[in-house]
């Protein structure tokens, strides 16, 4: 097929970060504007007419902020990369084409400091072994990097020599931190996170906003898209002041606090209870004082806000994967924000939602998809919603 290119990564196809390489970049949108158009139409009866052309990056490549590395044993020593593709079998890397270059570098010298110092790897299989994964994060606006050494239970030998090697092989690393996970199951993090040094946190800054990120919340790994995504959410919204914003699954905050300065007030409404702290957090880094910050789910907070007298003109909904919440649906139906403003990260659970919300009160009238992931099948949507008049 003229669209199908050499893929320049020697990791690919085995490894299971990437599913589009094999085809050049301008195709990839557009596999991309269909995917979304024939999901909603299938599963949201959503006219793939609102749906624009997904929107792409000058440069598809080296825009992660963040790599989960999964750290496996091998009949050598260990493995240190991603899974290959519907597998548990590790692809030892050095570089990936999609992280941006301060993880590379501190890849390769996590990986020099953890086999000289001969860290064991966990197994899987036998539940043996100490160190699980290691996700490291970086800032594209300060360079900082942190990395968390994920282990089972709380022992990890060599911990001074980890910090010491780490330090001296990379001068910007500001924060590390021990995460212990016990589960023999597949989530990432467990909820305890040790200070190993420096500070629990690194600092971004999207547009003119600075945000705080630590070890256990939420950020888009994409920073350039981000600041796409934002300002589409703010065009979507015209606000005037004079208006009451829900964020709802508000995260760290960052969509609420991008809007801030146009609204007359913020309600933001999450159940991490880290990733609230890092919102209230940066509320007070970007001196916001119109954002009230709500802990608990969604579905439980929004009708309490309701029955208080809270009427929101805007409704910002940035779900995970799994979309919104039925009740939460159900919920705003009977609410009825003038307009609902849906970040999705998932066309199907997107599809879901809009099909119970345009069956009676309201209307989708455009859907702008946007390439946060490039070079995999992932796809983010900007949903804009409006309510029916007279309803």
């Amino acid at each position: 097929a003229p669209s199908r290119v050499k893929a320049p990564c020697p990791y690919y196809p085995e490894c299971g970060g990437c599913q589009l390489q094999h085809i050049n970049y301008a195709e990839q949108l557009n596999h991309k504007t269909r995917l979304v158009k024939e999901t909603l139409s299938r599963l949201g009866n959503i006219s793939p007419e609102i749906v624009k052309d997904t929107l792409g990056m000058d440069n598809p490549w080296h825009y992660r902020n963040k790599a989960q590395f999964q750290v496996v044993p091998q009949d050598k020593g260990m493995a240190v990369g991603f899974f290959a593709s519907g597998t548990h079998k590790a692809v030892d890397i050095d570089n990936c084409l999609l992280q941006q270059e301060e993880i590379n570098k501190a890849l390769k010298a996590l990986k020099k400091v953890i086999s000289s110092l001969e860290i064991p790897p966990y197994n899987r299989k036998t539940g043996k072994g100490i160190l699980r994964q290691a996700v490291l994060k970086t800032s594209s606006s300060t360079g900082e990097v942190m990395i968390i050494l994920v282990t089972k239970g709380k022992k990890l030998p060599s911990r001074k020599r980890i910090v010491t090697g780490l330090r001296k092989n990379i001068p910007n690393l500001v924060s590390l931190v021990q995460n212990i996970n016990n589960h023999r199951v597949k989530e990432t993090m467990g909820p305890e996170d040790i200070l190993l040094y420096g500070r629990p946190y690194i600092e971004e800054r999207i547009g003119d906003l600075n945000y705080i990120v630590s070890p256990q919340a939420f950020f888009q790994v994409n920073p350039i898209q981000t600041h796409i995504l934002y300002d589409l959410v703010l065009n979507k919204a015209r606000l005037r002041g004079t208006e009451i914003v829900m964020d709802l699954y508000c995260g760290t905050g960052s969509i609420g606090i991008f809007t801030a300065s146009q609204a007359a007030r913020i309600y933001g409404i999450e159940s991490n209870p880290s990733a609230l702290e890092d919102a209230r957090t940066n509320t007070r880094l970007n001196q916001i004082n119109n954002i009230k910050l709500y802990e608990g789910k969604v579905e439980k907070i929004l009708p309490l806000l309701t029955r208080k007298g809270v009427k929101p003109h805007v409704v910002i909904l940035d779900p995970p994967r799994q979309g919104c919440d039925r009740q939460l649906v159900h919920q705003l139906l009977k609410t009825k924000p003038p307009k609902i403003i849906y970040v999705s990260c998932n066309p199907s659970t997107l599809a879901r939602d809009l099909a119970i919300l345009t069956k009676t009160s309201y209307e989708a009238v455009n859907i702008q998809p946007i390439d946060m992931f490039p070079q995999t099948s992932h796809v983010e949507c900007v949903a804009y919603v409006r309510k029916i008049n007279g309803d």
